[in-house]
């Protein structure tokens, strides 16, 4: 979730665990939600990092794709980003 308040963006951002069950179902629950850092966003971009428990910041991008979709990535140091496919589901 991310709302303006007083001039800056902010927000959170809640992950979960998913764990295959080996039969093609998945189970999991949420994390407790986590206040975001350094939210930028640029009309298609939304940057943004995550504390972590040892005070390190993952930074991350959430670029919009199109109608419904957008592609999540996480900034890793090395040039090998991961980047999640996200459809927005109604």
């Amino acid at each position: 979730m991310v709302f303006q308040r007083d001039g800056f963006l902010t927000g959170s951002a809640t992950f979960y665990i998913l764990r295959d069950n080996g039969d093609g179902t998945r189970n999991g629950a949420a994390l407790p939600a986590v206040a975001l850092t350094a939210v930028e966003w640029d009309g298609t971009t939304l940057r943004f990092s995550v504390p972590q428990s040892d005070d390190a910041a993952v930074p991350f991008e959430l670029r919009l794709t199109g109608q419904g979709r957008a592609e999540l990535r996480r900034r890793n140091a090395s040039d090998s980003d991961e980047i999640v496919p996200m459809f927005l589901r109604k």
